[in-house]
Formats: C-alpha cells, structure tokens, sequence
C-alpha cells in the first residue's frame, strides 16, 4: 500500500533510507531554483548569510579584490554550467568573470567530474592574480549546491544525509545524482 501513496501522492511518504552505496532517484532543480541555492551558498560560504552585507574584500599581498558575493551567477546549458562573478578593483574597476565548467548532461553523465579552462575569463589583471581562487569559490559554491540538493533527497539507513555521486546540466536545471555514503564511509546520525 506504502508504494501505491507514493505513486499517487509523490512527495507525501519520504523515501525508505538507502542501503550503502545505493543511488536515489535523480532530481532536477531548475535554474531559478539553482540561482537561489547558489546565492545562498555564496553567502553561508563568506559568512554573509545573517544578512550582514552582500560583498567581501579579498587580500592578498598588497592586492584587493571586492567580490559582489550577493550577485553571483549561474547559467546552465547542456552538459556546461557558467558560473559569473563580478568583481571591483582599482586597476579594472566592475568587472565580472565568468568560469564554466563541462559537466556532462543527461545522455552524456559525468558522474562528479568536470573540466574548466585554464583560467576563468575576464580583465587580464584580475585574472592573473585572482583567477584560480575565483575559479575555486565557483567549483565551491557548485558542490555546495549539489550535497544540498542531495542531503535533501533522502538519507541512508544510519540516518545521515544522501551525498552527490554526479551532476548533469541542462536547459531544464541542474541534476543532482544522490546516493548514500558507502559502506567504509558511514556516518551514523541519532
């Protein structure tokens, strides 16, 4: 009777827990969705989510960086998703960069792999300084969407949180594949 609620009603009965290893269903956020997680993500990850401004300053040697956290980006294309930050300084002044990254899509899964190039685009100067940490807090803020959308989908039988084993993109969204932790991984929650 259990299965016959969840085929007429989805959403209303939660998942039975995985076992170790196993795969839960697919699920897709669409791209406003994804928009939001990742703003949110980009706030909790400065320390910006109690709302107490929307940009950071990054230093490094006599360098600075403004990074509009609040602002950032995402678009998402089959198999890529480009994630765009802007940015201020002195010697460019606005600016934003964009880094994308190769994903895989649903004819063509990935699994967690992904290519980028070399470095993200944008103004020289701030990409010869700042280009890999940028691309870092983007390849963040994705992951940081995809074991969220996971945690969410369901836990394994310990009771912990499922995790992302891959990541799909397309028109429609994001697609995050979430399974439970394996067997030598087990986290056990009360």
């Amino acid at each position: 009777m259990l299965e016959i609620v969840r085929r007429r009603c989805p959403g209303l009965v939660p998942p039975d827990p995985l076992p170790a290893g196993a795969l839960a269903p697919a699920v897709t956020v669409a791209p406003k969705a994804t928009q939001e997680l990742l703003t949110a993500a980009a706030l909790h990850v400065t320390g910006l989510s109690g709302g107490s401004g929307t940009a950071v300053v990054w230093a490094r040697n006599d360098c600075e960086l403004l990074v509009e956290v609040a602002a950032v980006r995402i678009r998402l294309a089959r198999g890529v998703v480009a994630v765009t930050i802007p940015v201020r300084c002195d010697e460019v002044g606005a600016a934003d960069v964009h880094a994308s990254f190769a994903i895989g899509d649903a004819d063509r899964p990935a699994g967690l792999f992904a290519a980028t190039e070399s470095h993200p685009r944008g103004p020289r100067l701030v990409i010869d300084v700042w280009g890999e940490a940028l691309v870092a807090f983007a390849w963040h803020l994705l992951l940081l969407v995809a074991a969220h959308v996971a945690f969410a989908a369901g836990e394994d039988v310990d009771g912990a949180g499922l995790i992302p084993a891959g990541l799909a993109a397309g028109p429609d969204g994001l697609t995050v594949l979430p399974q439970a932790r394996h067997t030598f991984d087990r986290v056990s929650h009360p």
